[in-house]
């Protein structure tokens, strides 16, 4: 009979490769659009989108958020340990995704080359690098909860769970911040590395202290 860690570790490698394959899929859909829309590469500034083509992407984007939040819905019963699931899986996709892309395509030639991270609520913007920052964040931060939970600590304290709000509202910000400048002219600008580095920081410091919310 198994044991309930070995349970665990095959639940994790299933969920694992999951991500990694959806992240192939992903990866494949943006290959097509790429060799549509940008040939010689994709690159600022974009091409311009029909309302009827940004509905459709915009609904592929739910859809694949929809598709992550279930698998993570599944695998625990406890909502942080769900939370902490996404995080996981968002984490491993987003890089995988970037790692398919090189793959299929050669894309992107530097981890510094801008790219077009999102479109909900509004389009985002950075540097390749930010957002595999942030996807490792989401695994160490996921991590470290689903850990917690096989070791007896509860949810994050309310003073983690606040700086961890606070660090991703501060990061987005900075995504968001030229999303003004690319509905206007298809283009960005510089990206505010002060701020995301801010609410990096920040954050990093919400996973230091989650070790400290040990359960009643």
């Amino acid at each position: 009979m198994n044991s309930p860690r070995d349970l665990t570790t095959g639940r994790t490698l299933l969920i694992i490769v999951f991500a990694i394959a959806f992240a192939a899929i992903e990866s494949a859909v943006v290959h097509y659009l790429h060799m549509h829309f940008y040939p010689d590469g994709f690159a600022f500034p974009l091409h311009e989108l029909s309302p009827h083509f940004l509905g459709v992407e915009v609904t592929r984007e739910v859809g694949t958020v929809i598709v992550m939040a279930t698998v993570a819905f599944l695998a625990h019963r406890l909502w942080w340990g769900r939370l902490a699931w996404f995080m996981v899986i968002f984490g491993v996709w987003d890089i995988f995704y970037y790692v398919w892309l090189v793959v299929f395509e050669g894309w992107p030639p530097s981890l510094l080359t801008p790219d077009l991270l999102f479109l909900i609520p509004a389009p985002w913007a950075g540097p390749v690098l930010s957002p595999v920052l942030v996807s490792v964040g989401l695994i160490i931060s996921g991590g470290r909860v689903l850990h917690g939970l096989d070791h007896g600590i509860g949810p994050p304290a309310k003073r983690s769970s606040i700086a961890t709000v606070i660090g991703w509202l501060i990061i987005l910000g900075a995504f968001l911040q030229e999303a003004p400048t690319i509905i206007a002219t298809n283009d960005a600008g510089p990206f505010n590395w002060l701020l995301f580095g801010l609410g990096m920081l920040i954050w990093a410091g919400g996973i230091a202290a989650y070790r400290h919310s040990r359960a009643a």
